[in-house]
C-alpha cells in the first residue's frame, strides 16, 4: 500500500512538473551506437520535462524554442514533450534520436565538432527534413549564392535568435546532406574523426580541401529556387493548393449564386410591381 502511495505521488509529481520523467528508445539507441561504431549500452541521463518552465534554474540558459537538447560532455539530455512536433523538429522518437546523436557523436570522436556538422548529422540520423526546412533554405541561399553568408557565420547564428537559428539548421543538414551524397560517406568520416583527433584534419584528408573552401563551392553550384521548387513540388504543398483551390472555387460559386438570386428577386420584384399596376 505504501508503495502504491509513493508510485502514484512520483506519477503527480511527473504530471506537475516538478519530477522529471526517463524516457528511452533502445532501438534508436542500438541504431545510433551502430552508426557512430559504439557499443550498446551507452549510459545516458535523460530529462523529460513538460516545458521549459519546469527546469531547474541552472539549466535555464537552453532556448525556450528548443524541443530538446543535449550536453555531450556529461551525456545529459533534456525533452520537452510540449515542443515535440514544432520545428525543426518532430515525434518525440526524432527529438531523442537528435539529442542522442550529439551525445554519441562525441563519444565517438573524443571531441567536440563544429555546431553545423553536428546538427547536420544529427538531423540526418533523426530524419528530420520537411517543407519548412526548404522554405528557411531558400530564403537563405541568395544570401549564400552572393558570397554574403559562409561557415563561419551559420555558427555564430546558432547562438542568436530563432530564425537564425532555424535558418542555420536548414543550411546545415542541406551542406552536410550534399557533400556526403555525392563526395563521401558519413560513417567513414566518422572512423577518420577518430583516428585524426582533429575535425579539420579529418576534413582535408578526406575532402582535399578545408570546409570553408567545400561551403564555397557548395553555395556556389545551388541553385537558389530548387529547394523553394522542392517545397511547392511536395505532397503536403500540392494537397494545400488543392484544397485552396476548392475553397476559392466554392467561393467563387457562392458569390455568383447570391449575385443570380438577387437579380431573380429583383425580376420578382418588377413583374409584382406591373401586376398590380395592371389592376
Amino acid at each position: 500500500m505504501r508503495t502504491a502511495k509513493l508510485s502514484f505521488f512520483f506519477v503527480l509529481l511527473c504530471l506537475t512538473g516538478i519530477a522529471s520523467l526517463s524516457y528511452s528508445n533502445p532501438e534508436i539507441e542500438k541504431k545510433i551506437a551502430s552508426f557512430y561504431g559504439l557499443p550498446p549500452g551507452q549510459q545516458v541521463v535523460v530529462r523529460e520535462y513538460r516545458s521549459h518552465a519546469d527546469l531547474p534554474a541552472e539549466f535555464s540558459s537552453i532556448p525556450d524554442f528548443a524541443a530538446g537538447a543535449a550536453d555531450p560532455e556529461t551525456g545529459e539530455m533534456f525533452l520537452f514533450s510540449s515542443m515535440t512536433g514544432s520545428y525543426p523538429f518532430g515525434s518525440m522518437e526524432q527529438v531523442y534520436a537528435h539529442e542522442l546523436s550529439h551525445i554519441y557523436l562525441y563519444r565517438a570522436a573524443g571531441f567536440r565538432v563544429p555546431r553545423w556538422f553536428d546538427e547536420g548529422v544529427a538531423m540526418h540520423l533523426a530524419g528530420e527534413w520537411g517543407g519548412r526546412d526548404d522554405l528557411y533554405l531558400a530564403l537563405a541561399l541568395p544570401g549564400i549564392a552572393r558570397g554574403n553568408f559562409s561557415l563561419s557565420n551559420l555558427e555564430s547564428d546558432f547562438s542568436r535568435g530563432e530564425s537564425s537559428n532555424r535558418r542555420s539548421y536548414a543550411v546545415s543538414r542541406a551542406f552536410v546532406r550534399d557533400i556526403f551524397s555525392y563526395r563521401g560517406d558519413l560513417k567513414e568520416f566518422i572512423v577518420l574523426l577518430r583516428e585524426k583527433r582533429s575535425f579539420q584534419s579529418a576534413f582535408l584528408s578526406y575532402f582535399n580541401m578545408p570546409p570553408d573552401t567545400m561551403f564555397e563551392r557548395w553555395a556556389k553550384k545551388l541553385p537558389w529556387w530548387g529547394p523553394l521548387y522542392s517545397m511547392v513540388s511536395s505532397a503536403s504543398s500540392i494537397w494545400f493548393f488543392v484544397v485552396l483551390l476548392f475553397l476559392v472555387a466554392s467561393l467563387v460559386t457562392l458569390v455568383k449564386r447570391r449575385k443570380w438570386k438577387k437579380k431573380w428577386e429583383d425580376e420578382e420584384e418588377r413583374e409584382r410591381q406591373a401586376r398590380e399596376l395592371v389592376q
